[in-house]
């Protein structure tokens, strides 16, 4: 009896010896494309809100005070993208990444400003979170499909929104004309001027009375 065991243990012995002496393959990285988009659009809803706060200060300053707050709303909207983004990535056991931000600075005529959001937002809703969209479903990562949409919907109104004040900007030089108040939905970032109507988000489901008002 004593011998079988002691066998038994050298033969144990053996085989764990084998085993981690043997050299293990590297895994690939799990949904390496999608860390990477998540990334690229923190980065790029970063910057999205440090330039429409810069561009809500110049509002501010010239006195057109409504086209101020629907940039200083933007810019809160694109820091809950950021957010959404970041909890994501914490999901797939990634930690929180810093992303570069660059200098703003807003151009003295507020039209261009304007232009310049609706041409951001239209990029972003039209090529960049489709396609990644497309790649987390690919890699089959829910949370980052949920996110990437959330977002892309948003900044499809975002970007209507801004065309809206633009044309009353330019076609009265002024925006006394334009909403006076704006509400963000604290889940997907979601901008609308008109919660009583909307009592529901449409893009999430979130109900309006927890919208933040700019």
């Amino acid at each position: 009896m004593k011998k079988l065991s002691l066998f038994s243990l050298v033969v144990a012995l053996m085989i764990g010896f084998v085993a981690c002496d043997t050299p293990k393959k590297p895994k690939a990285p799990i949904a390496e494309k999608t860390i990477e988009n998540l990334k690229a659009a923190i980065t790029g809803e970063s910057n999205a809100s440090a330039k429409y706060m810069v561009f809500s200060q110049a509002a501010e300053a010239a006195g057109l005070v409504h086209i101020a707050k629907i940039f200083a709303a933007a810019s809160e909207a694109e820091m809950i993208h950021v957010n959404n983004h970041q909890a994501v990535l914490k999901t797939l056991c990634v930690e929180a990444f810093e992303p570069v931000i660059e200098e703003h600075v807003a151009d003295s005529d507020m039209a261009k400003n304007l232009e310049t959001a609706i041409e951001g937002e239209t990029y972003e809703f039209t090529e960049m979170y489709p396609e990644f969209v497309r790649i987390a479903t690919e890699e089959k990562v829910s949370d980052a499909v949920k996110s990437f949409i959330f977002a892309m919907k948003a900044e499809q109104g975002h970007a209507k929104q801004y065309q809206v004040v633009l044309d009353i900007f330019v076609a009265t030089n002024s925006d006394v004309t334009a909403t006076e108040a704006w509400y963000v939905c604290p889940v997907c970032g979601e901008l609308t001027s008109n919660i009583e109507d909307n009592p529901i988000c449409p893009i999430c489901g979130e109900t309006a009375d927890t919208f933040k008002k700019f």
